[in-house]
C-alpha cells in the first residue's frame, strides 16, 4: 500500500511537471515540494494509498492545476518588475495561459502604442511640420464650415488621425505647434499609465490557487 501511494503521487507530480514548462527550474521544483508537502499532510507521512487518492482529487487534474500555479508564479514576477517593458514581457507570457492575461496584453499593447505614437508626433513635428498632426479628415464637412456634423454614411465619419503621412488627404489640422506640449504630456501620462494598469493587471492575476480543501 505504500507503494501504491507514493506512485500515485509521483505519477502526479511527474505531470504537473510536464506542464509547467513555461516556469524556471527553480520555480518548478518550488511548486512541486509545495504540493508534495500539502499531500504529506492531508494524507499523512505514510502514504496510505486511499489518503493519496483523496489528496490528489482535491487538487484536481494536474494540467489545470499546473496552468493555475504557472499563471499565478508569472503573474506575481511580472507585478514586482519596475520597468514597462519587463511588465510588458510577463504579460505576453500570462496571456497564453488565461483570458485575463489576453486582455492586459491588448490594453497593453494599445496604450503604449498610443503612447509612443503621441511622443513621435510631438519629436518629428519640427522636422517635418506639414506632415505631422492631428487631423479631422476632409470627409467632414463641419471641418470647414459652420455646421454642425449630421447624419453621414461615411466610413471616416467623425474619426481623427494621429501621426506622421505623405500621402493622408489631411484636411483641418486640430493643434498645430501645440501638438509637441500637448503630445509629450499625453504620450508621457498614456505610457504610465498603461504601465499601472499592467501592473494593477498582474496583482490580479497573481491569487495562487488554494491546492488541498481544509
Amino acid at each position: 500500500m505504500l507503494d501504491s501511494g507514493a506512485r500515485q503521487l509521483d505519477e502526479y507530480l511527474n505531470e504537473v511537471r510536464g506542464a509547467l514548462a513555461a516556469l524556471s527550474a527553480t520555480d518548478i521544483d518550488e511548486t512541486l515540494r509545495e504540493l508534495r508537502s500539502h499531500v504529506l499532510d492531508r494524507a499523512g507521512s505514510d502514504l496510505p494509498a486511499d489518503g493519496v487518492a483523496a489528496a490528489l482529487a482535491a487538487l484536481g487534474e494536474p494540467a489545470i492545476l499546473a496552468r493555475m500555479n504557472a499563471l499565478a508564479i508569472l503573474a506575481s514576477e511580472g507585478a514586482a518588475r519596475r520597468t514597462p517593458w519587463g511588465v510588458l514581457n510577463f504579460i505576453g507570457r500570462v496571456a497564453r495561459l488565461s483570458l485575463g492575461g489576453m486582455l492586459a496584453l491588448l490594453v497593453s499593447v494599445s496604450g503604449y502604442g498610443l503612447a509612443a505614437a503621441w511622443i513621435i508626433a510631438a519629436v518629428v513635428k519640427p522636422f517635418a511640420p506639414g506632415q505631422v498632426g492631428l487631423w479631422v479628415p476632409e470627409t467632414h464637412a463641419w471641418a470647414k464650415t459652420d455646421l454642425k456634423p449630421g447624419p453621414t454614411h461615411d466610413p471616416h465619419a467623425y474619426s481623427l488621425v494621429l501621426g506622421v503621412s505623405k500621402t493622408y488627404p489631411h484636411g483641418q489640422e486640430l493643434l498645430g505647434w501645440w501638438i509637441i506640449p500637448i503630445g509629450l504630456i499625453l504620450g508621457v501620462l498614456t505610457g504610465w499609465l498603461t504601465y499601472r494598469y499592467g501592473r494593477w493587471s498582474l496583482r490580479r492575476l497573481a491569487r495562487r490557487p488554494a491546492r488541498i480543501d481544509a
